[in-house]
């Protein structure tokens, strides 16, 4: 008889062979705040509560951060990842990395199928045809891809806190980095990155919260471009006006026909949206896309991943390339995978292993071991355990044969 597979505790490494009860046990004993597995007088444990901290995955292999009301639909996805092996090649430049022009096909999650069309190369000519393009679903959009207007509760809880977030991280992760004795070398994005998250109950707008992170970035380094924001960084709802406002300028003009639209709804976004937002303002971006062909040993993609963004931080001006951790001012990158999306704020090389992306995830707070650094120079007793919830490397990549990024020129 075959002995199950073992699932652990990405806390505390407590382990069991139901998956389940890994997600049980992280609700009775690491969640922040009050669980909806924990019995109180103000919140009985039968009362609605639809967002809770949320933690990996506990699927071998996995590792993507899901909330507890949104485990149903995430265990969906483990059923239909499609075989990578059979994606078709993407193109490549003459140096035998991916074109800037991606065009990723099959079974990206919330990008999957999407033109990137509204890359650096602006709005398109003429009008799509609609008998040509079809209409995206569950996979691509989401459960709520058929939505029309999304809850008025929902409505109420986004206008009356557009996010939440944290300021100053970058420079805690400079010091953990420097101290840290497994990292060989590392590179920054700019120190005044912030890294906004969800509100609590919102469900999933990851996109939007990573647009938000990149801009929020851009309104300290580019004057001229904030007062394109209005030197704020907009809500939701704005984001999703200027999505539209994109498409009906011509810019990627067949998301409009692949969403059936999207301004009111939790349908999800991607890269050619996020584009869209920029390149509508005159803001000079560029799309790649990394997807491993035919014959390509597993991690092809990945690597190729890990080589554009090391190479765009090792572009940056003044940036050296003798210290241990590279600081530079430029902004973080819009990442994104199948289901889900990241801002990418570093890459590391480890001493003891190969390179892992750096991120500010959006379904992440930053843990109080980290805020109460801010500000302040510490030595710190474990700085390598304190990167972790910022790491994604092997492990939660390597699942994965598809990513797309998105930098801001």
């Amino acid at each position: 008889m075959l002995e199950e597979p073992m699932s652990y505790c990405p806390f505390c490494a407590y382990p069991d062979p139901n998956p389940y009860a890994i997600l049980l046990h992280i609700e009775e004993k690491h969640a922040e705040g009050k669980s909806p597995f924990v019995a109180d007088k103000e919140h009985p444990t039968g009362a609605e509560d639809e967002e809770r901290q949320p933690f990996p995955c506990p699927i071998e292999g996995c590792g993507e951060p899901v909330a507890l009301n949104e485990i149903e639909a995430h265990m969906e996805l483990h059923g239909t990842d499609g075989d990578a092996s059979d994606a078709e090649a993407v193109a490549v430049d003459s140096k035998g990395g991916p074109s800037n022009t991606p065009n990723l096909g099959k079974g990206l999650g919330a990008l999957s199928k999407k033109s990137a069309s509204a890359s650096a190369s602006g709005p398109s000519n003429g009008a799509p045809k609609q008998n040509a393009i079809k209409k995206l679903g569950r996979t691509e959009l989401g459960r709520y891809h058929n939505e029309e207007r999304m809850p008025e509760r929902l409505v109420a809880l986004l206008k009356k806190g557009n996010y939440r977030s944290s300021t100053g991280v970058i420079p805690v992760l400079q010091q953990l980095l420097e101290q840290n004795r497994s990292t060989e070398w590392a590179y920054l994005c700019a120190g005044t990155a912030q890294h906004i998250w969800k509100l609590e109950g919102e469900g999933s707008f990851c996109g939007y919260r990573n647009i938000q992170m990149l801009i929020s970035c851009v309104l300290q380094l580019d004057p001229a471009a904030a007062r394109l924001f209005g030197g704020r960084v907009p809500d939701i709802f704005a984001l999703q006006d200027m999505i539209e406002d994109a498409w009906d300028r011509g810019v990627n003009a067949k998301g409009r026909i692949e969403t059936g639209g999207i301004r009111g709804t939790r349908k999800f976004i991607g890269t050619p949206e996020a584009a869209a937002i920029f390149v509508n303002l005159g803001i000079r971006c560029d799309t790649q896309g990394f997807r491993n062909a035919k014959g390509e040993e597993r991690r092809a993609a990945e690597n190729r991943l890990y080589d554009a963004v090391e190479r765009y931080f090792a572009e940056a001006p003044g940036v050296s390339s003798q210290a241990k951790v590279r600081t530079t001012q430029l902004p973080p990158l819009y990442f994104q995978h199948r289901g889900h999306s990241m801002t990418i704020v570093g890459i590391e090389k480890r001493t003891k292993g190969g390179r892992g992306l750096l991120v500010f995830d959006p379904t992440y707070s930053d843990p109080t071991g980290i805020r109460r650094y801010v500000g302040r120079k510490h030595t710190h007793s474990d700085p390598n355990k304190k990167l972790d919830i910022y790491r994604r490397g092997a492990h939660y990549l390597g699942r994965y044969r598809e990513f797309e990024i998105l930098s801001l020129k």
